[in-house]
């Protein structure tokens, strides 16, 4: 099973076992649920595992499968059946995981740097700043 398909797969798992208290992630975890009631996560396992028998191919014996039971045909028209379903999602899906790991990063920069200083966002536009130093030059200098 190719291994970054895997690990979506595995990411996405964790991120639909969550309950969200705020409307943002609330809304976040909205675009990873399919309307027939099935997982997102288990899309995308399918379609790793329907990669990782498209992989086969590079087997030796993997001419006895296509002389056979042509092998590769079955399995490409099963990922073109995939990507006829849910092809126009997947890029919805790969935002939303970027917007949770960029979430979930900066929650763990602010845990483990509780006192750097949080912007404050305004509507005007406006840039004000006091004593501001970025952290990798001030970790040289000091």
């Amino acid at each position: 099973m190719p291994k970054k398909t895997h690990h979506y797969a595995r990411l996405l798992r964790h991120i639909e076992g969550q309950a969200f208290e705020t409307p943002m992630l609330q809304n976040l975890h909205r675009i990873l649920e399919l309307p027939d009631g099935k997982l997102v996560s288990d899309a995308i396992h399918r379609l790793s595992y329907i990669i990782g028998q498209l992989n086969v191919r590079y087997n030796f014996f993997a001419i006895f499968l296509n002389l056979g039971g042509i092998w590769d045909l079955q399995w490409v028209y099963r990922l073109e059946r995939w990507k006829y379903r849910l092809k126009t999602q997947l890029p919805q899906w790969f935002d939303t995981i970027a917007e949770f790991e960029a979430l979930s990063s900066f929650g763990n920069l602010y845990f483990n740097n509780p006192e750097w200083a949080f912007p404050t966002i305004h509507d005007a536009p406006r840039l004000e700043g006091e004593a501001l130093a970025h952290p990798l030059f001030t970790a040289i200098s000091g």
